[in-house]
């Protein structure tokens, strides 16, 4: 039997005819379209709205979500740069740790390698404060970020009876010394009568830990001693520059006065790094290449001014080197002769400080030569070691 013969007896057995069950087939298809769309409460406006709340809902799960992922942004942000901070500071405090632990050595340990270095260059005026240049030089292979320095003058002027009234400290903070390079600052000291003075300079650094907690890091550099020499100037009086005025000069009778200071070579072999010459001595002195005079049994002679109080005035030293066999002598030359008395007093202060620094002591153990009233003995007991 045949695929059409089949059907025929198919829809004969139902009663039906194949146009007929297509018609019913199409009739269901309607009914059912119609029982959808003539559901209660679903309409094209009802479904609109649904459609809106739920993207309002998505809108909104979004933009928390966005809200969440801009606060964790932050906070790793705010976790990044405070973990940062914390390496600068490690970073610093191993720097602190080690720039101490270098200091801290021996004198002659450290005169190869010295890593902080201050100097002093003293500019008297003719009215008002000396002008004090101050120079720090990092000779490490780091920047030193933040650092502060201050230097305490302690005069070696037993004079006054108050202690507290011999010290004055003067900070100066500094943004940031390179490896390698030289901050320069400015100080003013208003009080004449604390030359000479011992000169401590610290550097310091403080640190900020965790809830707040500050700890402070202080390292002594070498001392410096600054003496009426520092004050000295050339021939011509001093000046003023603001006004162009020049200052007035003590004047004395003009009988001179002599004091002479023996060195031996051996000595200034130690003081003026393995020279022994005039010369050498004179750079040691004023630490720098004087304008000097020579004369033609091979001295040398450099004359000028040295100012004695805040209101400019001055009183004139002439300072000779002369050689004789095995020593030099140091021949102090003016018309006051306890002014005389207190330039050599300085100078020998100067040599002691040089000579602590020699010996194979540290910083803390450099003797700070500042009892005056014993200093003759101090001094001869010192040169007696190299004759």
């Amino acid at each position: 039997m045949s695929l059409n013969q089949g059907m025929d007896s198919f829809d004969l057995d139902l009663g039906l005819t194949f146009e007929d069950s297509q018609f019913m087939d199409s009739q269901v298809f309607e009914n059912e379209a119609n029982e959808i769309t003539e559901e209660p409460g679903t309409s094209c406006e009802d479904m609109e709205v649904e459609c809106e709340g739920k993207t309002d809902k998505v809108h909104y799960e979004l933009e928390q979500s966005v809200q969440k992922l801009a606060s964790v942004n932050k906070d790793y942000d705010a976790a990044m740069k405070y973990r940062r901070q914390l390496d600068d500071m490690a970073v610093q405090v191993k720097q602190a740790v080690l720039l101490r632990e270098a200091m801290e050595k021996c004198a002659s340990d450290r005169k190869e390698s010295l890593p902080l270095d201050a100097k002093l260059k003293v500019y008297p005026t003719s009215d008002g404060p000396i002008v004090i240049f101050c120079e720090i030089r990092n000779y490490t292979q780091y920047n030193l970020d933040e650092w502060g320095f201050t230097f305490t003058f302690q005069s070696c002027d037993k004079s006054t009876e108050n202690e507290v009234k011999r010290k004055s400290t003067y900070s100066v903070n500094q943004k940031l010394i390179s490896a390698g390079k030289t901050s320069k600052s400015k100080l003013y000291i208003a009080d004449y009568h604390q030359f000479p003075a011992m000169v401590h300079v610290c550097a310091v650094k403080t640190f900020n830990f965790l809830n707040d907690d500050l700890h402070v890091v202080r390292i002594q550099l070498d001392p410096i001693i600054l003496t009426r020499w520092d004050l000295f100037t050339l021939d011509n009086p001093l000046i003023d520059v603001s006004e162009g005025k020049i200052s007035r000069t003590v004047l004395y009778d003009e009988k001179l006065e002599v004091l002479a200071l023996r060195l031996h070579d051996k000595a200034v072999y130690l003081l003026c790094q393995k020279e022994t010459t005039p010369e050498a001595l004179l750079r040691f002195i004023f630490d720098a290449n004087p304008v000097v005079l020579s004369t033609h049994d091979g001295s040398n002679s450099i004359s000028g001014f040295v100012q004695i109080d805040r209101h400019g005035g001055t009183s004139s030293v002439t300072l000779t080197i002369q050689r004789r066999m095995k020593d030099l002598t140091v021949l102090l030359q003016g018309r006051n002769i306890q002014e005389l008395k207190d330039f050599r007093a300085d100078l020998q202060l100067k040599i002691l400080l040089a000579f602590s620094r020699i010996r194979r002591r540290p910083i803390d153990g450099i003797e700070n030569p500042i009892n005056t009233e014993n200093l003759d003995t101090m001094f001869a007991t010192t040169m007696s070691n190299f004759v």
